[in-house]
């Protein structure tokens, strides 16, 4: 894989050992604030980090303001700056939030994957519409993107709109800084509708 000259010396690597060190006192406040996380990794673009929430419904929107709130604690005590900018670097990837969400009828199988992503297609527009400011910088067809402007949906295709797994889907589009609790209810609209 070729990297940007800007970033090709930071790919997924924690530059100092400050940043480290900040990164697992986030981690371990969360764990002590009893937040639902199942993973944490350094990402692409330099000091990009993704700290990873589940949880059921409303909960998982709850916990992901938790989260934000501990993150910008902590990140004051080290002097770093907390960005949920959706593009921090021209020619990096950008920061996404990726909602996975699943049903009990998605787990089964009972829910055909076409007509589920047909309604996401139809609905497109009104998703890009909540998913965060400024993600037309995020979603430009480049660095695992899709084009902000297109639906394309597939099995383990990190340039999708929605990633399908065989048990849940991955929404790639909402931004970093997606208000939560509107994009869960838009999401639930499109499944139900």
């Amino acid at each position: 894989m070729k990297l940007p000259k800007d970033n090709e010396n930071h790919y997924c690597k924690t530059n100092t050992i400050e940043e480290r060190s900040c990164v697992d006192d986030i981690l371990n406040a969360c764990l002590r604030a009893k937040l639902s996380i199942t993973g944490m990794n350094a990402e692409v673009a330099s000091h990009q980090w993704e700290i990873q929430v589940c949880d059921y419904g409303i909960e998982a929107a709850d916990q992901l303001i938790i989260l934000r709130y501990i993150i910008e604690f902590i990140s004051i005590k080290y002097n770093f700056k907390f960005i949920l900018h959706p593009k921090p670097s021209k020619t990096c990837n950008g920061s996404g939030c990726h909602i996975n969400f699943s049903t009990e009828k998605i787990r089964n199988c009972e829910w055909n994957t076409e007509e589920v992503m047909d309604k996401f297609k139809k609905t497109h527009k009104k998703h890009i519409d909540v998913y965060g400011d400024k993600n037309e910088l995020r979603l430009t067809g480049t660095n695992e993107t899709c084009d902000i402007n297109c639906f394309k949906w597939g099995y383990k295709d990190r340039t999708a709109s929605i990633r399908c797994n065989h048990t849940y889907f991955e929404d790639r589009r909402p931004s970093s800084n997606v208000d939560p609790y509107i994009a869960c209810a838009k999401i639930l609209d499109t499944l139900y509708s």
